[in-house]
């Protein structure tokens, strides 16, 4: 087995011959920076990938609503009850369905500019 050379921050050369281990610590010194150094970067994609993945729910509860809106949980309710758009019970929870959240909005609402 070949012997290791120390990591952390303590450690941020790589040993030379004259360090106990010579060639075989400076190898495994290369091998393990090579290795964090690819590791760092398949963790990156990984990410970048689970975030543009991500399915965007179809049915949302009132603090969803509230947030997809950018308004209050009671403005929700108000909306409700003036039924701008249906809502469902299941179970103790009031969910919304998002397109017709968006559907309310498009015809609810008017552009300034225009």
């Amino acid at each position: 087995m070949l012997p290791t050379a120390p990591t952390g921050p303590e450690n941020l050369h790589p040993p030379t011959a004259g360090h106990p281990g010579g060639f075989a610590a400076l190898c495994q010194y290369l091998i393990d920076r090579l290795a964090d150094a690819i590791a760092g970067r398949i963790s990156e994609r990984i990410s970048a990938a689970l975030a543009s993945t991500r399915i965007a729910p179809r049915w949302v509860d009132l603090d969803a609503a509230a947030q997809l809106m950018s308004t209050t949980k009671d403005a929700v309710r108000g909306m409700a009850r003036a039924k701008l758009f249906p809502v469902k019970k299941m179970g103790g929870r009031v969910m919304l369905d998002v397109r017709d959240i968006e559907k309310a909005f498009d015809e609810n609402t008017t552009w300034l500019n225009n």
